[in-house]
């Protein structure tokens, strides 16, 4: 395929997209509450909790893009797998 043809995706695929954004905002959802529980279980005040939280969410943010970047620069989705 040459640079700047584009296939479409199909509509069984942006329908799978749906689906895993939607599980995955339930798991992201779900793992703050879980964590924090399970760091006060170790002695974690709410701040420290909270911190880590807090750090753990820019983290995540920080690195989204350029890790979407570099999978759109990739040539071939298979080489994700090898990571």
């Amino acid at each position: 395929m040459k640079e700047g043809d584009a296939k479409t995706p199909s509509a069984r695929t942006l329908r799978g997209l749906d689906w895993l954004n939607f599980f995955l905002a339930d798991v992201q959802t779900g793992v703050g509450p879980f964590l924090a529980i399970y760091l006060a279980g170790y002695g974690w005040n709410e701040q420290r909790v909270g911190i880590a939280l807090t750090v753990g969410g820019i983290a995540g943010i920080l690195t989204q893009t350029p890790a979407g970047a570099l999978v759109d620069r990739l040539r071939s989705r298979h080489a994700i797998n090898d990571f």
